[in-house]
């Protein structure tokens, strides 16, 4: 079922293919982060409602079930961790649009979470704590910030993963000291980029991280299974399955297919909702997994794969050029190679970082 909230009218809607009934409710992010019976329907007033499959606070319609809140464009400042404890998609309209200012999410054990399409900045400490079932999918997590009670700081970190599965998909974590510490459970990142943290994955003993098709620039890799994925500027301690790249000969670079050699010329974070780093013509990163070996149907941003002869290493699914010379040659994508050339540097070039917001 669907749950939408407004911010001064809320009704019931038929949605098609979701419930004969299914109520909709929107949250507008201006709404204030109380719990009140104001008339307005607030984040935290919704997600209780979809918490106890009631009517809990009236200026919000009746949870039941599986539940969906849909964030609308703008910023919401949330004064503590909103709980989740049973089934629900917590959706905005965009990561570029829809954003969780200095707040964050705390997913319950025996919850089932999707947070998507929104970007998570700022939060105290980590930007989600799961001990569930978690999908992060088309998010941005970034900028967290060290929580210290009593003078006792704790790294912040995008997620926490406590006990539970925890699935990353199109979504990108940047700049945060942890990007996903995998305390125990299990955890998959597929499609993503992780970009300015100091520690992009920490997997402790007994919990488990697998890494596919992602892009990682900095930071540390500790105790993943990477497969598929552009490695640079780190290496750490990790598992290769296969077609990987990196920029130096790092040790777990084991498997035939890994490389760690030749020009991968990198981007910068683009300016899509969830930024990416891009790989232009002429990087070893291209068609470099056979089409029969691809891990995912498409990249990042939705872009189907293979878009040539075989899957690109990475995050990012390079289009070939449809007109002669349109992408290549001393067009754009000779900036980053002209660049890496006059540096010396023959793995890859970087453009000055822009930030979607």
């Amino acid at each position: 079922m669907r749950l939408t909230a407004g911010l001064a009218f809320v009704g019931m809607v038929f949605v098609s293919g979701v419930g004969a009934s299914a109520a909709v409710l929107e949250v507008d992010p201006t709404v204030p982060d109380v719990l009140a019976t104001d008339g307005q329907c607030s984040l935290r007033e919704a997600i209780t409602n979809a918490n106890d499959d009631a009517a809990t606070w009236p200026d919000c319609p009746t949870g039941t079930g599986p539940d969906r809140v849909e964030i609308g464009a703008g910023a919401h400042y949330p004064s503590t961790a909103i709980l989740v404890v049973g089934e629900l998609d917590v959706v905005g309209a965009g990561a570029d649009t829809t954003v969780i200012d200095a707040g964050s999410f705390r997913v319950e054990p025996g919850a089932t979470a999707r947070i998507a399409r929104l970007t998570i900045s700022g939060a105290v400490g980590y930007g989600i704590s799961n001990a569930g079932d978690l999908t992060v999918d088309e998010a941005v997590i970034e900028g967290t910030i060290s929580y210290c009670p009593r003078g006792h700081c704790t790294w912040p970190g995008a997620i926490h993963n406590e006990g539970g599965t925890v699935t990353v998909v199109r979504s990108a974590l940047i700049d945060n000291e942890i990007g996903i510490l995998v305390a125990a459970g299990s955890c998959v990142a597929r499609n993503a980029t992780l970009a300015g943290n100091a520690f992009q994955i920490m997997t402790y003993l007994g919990a488990t991280s697998s890494v596919v098709h992602a892009t990682i620039d900095g930071g540390t890799v500790l105790g993943a299974e990477i497969s598929g994925s552009i490695v640079v500027g780190t290496c750490g301690w990790a598992t290769s399955l296969g077609y990987n790249l990196s920029d130096q000969p790092c040790a777990w670079l084991t498997e035939p297919t890994d490389q760690s050699a030749g020009p991968i010329f990198l981007g910068e974070l683009t300016e899509d909702p969830v930024p990416v780093i891009p790989v232009y013509g002429g990087s070893v990163a291209i068609d470099a997994v056979p089409a029969g070996e691809c891990a995912a149907s498409e990249d990042q941003l939705g872009t189907p794969r293979p878009a040539g002869a075989g899957c690109d290493i990475g995050a990012y699914e390079r289009v070939p050029p449809q007109v002669p010379g349109s992408r290549c040659g001393l067009g754009f994508e000779a900036v980053p190679i002209l660049l890496a050339l006059l540096h010396g540097r023959n793995a890859y070039a970087r453009y000055p970082r822009r930030r979607p917001r």
